[in-house]
């Protein structure tokens, strides 16, 4: 298995930093694949949890000091404005080894909304493994 804490190929100007990058397209209601379904990528992420309307709870294989940035999208199978289009999140600022996606519509309301077959939710995490400023 990979160093999660040393093998990063970018640069940074914060020491410490990590990237965990996840991938994964959604079976029937949202569904959430096996780990070891054909295109998914959750190296880093213990588990991800559909909890509810839209609601995944990521939850990572460490503990980390901080949740510096999230980036995250979907790629609809489908193209349509009422399904989930893009997420919010939430991430866990007490115990910082979660994070909770929330599915939204992008039809200018935001609703609530689970992923469809097909899609594929992708998201970036950059956590920090040493305390303070870096």
């Amino acid at each position: 298995m990979a160093d999660r804490y040393g093998y990063q190929d970018g640069a940074d100007f914060h020491p410490g930093t990590n990237y965990i990058n996840l991938q994964l397209t959604a079976g029937a209601s949202g569904a959430v694949p096996l780990r070891t379904a054909a295109g998914s990528r959750f190296a880093g992420v213990a588990s991800v949890v559909l909890s509810g309307t839209g609601l995944y709870t990521v939850t990572f294989q460490d503990t980390w000091f901080a949740i510096l940035g999230i980036d995250s999208g979907v790629y609809q199978a489908i193209y349509n404005v009422a399904h989930c289009g893009q997420f919010t999140s939430t991430p866990a600022l007490t115990t910082p080894s979660s994070v909770a996606l929330q599915g939204r519509t992008m039809d200018g309301v935001g609703t609530a909304a689970a992923l469809t077959s097909g899609d594929v939710m992708w998201a970036i995490f950059k956590v920090s493994r040493l305390q303070g400023n870096g």
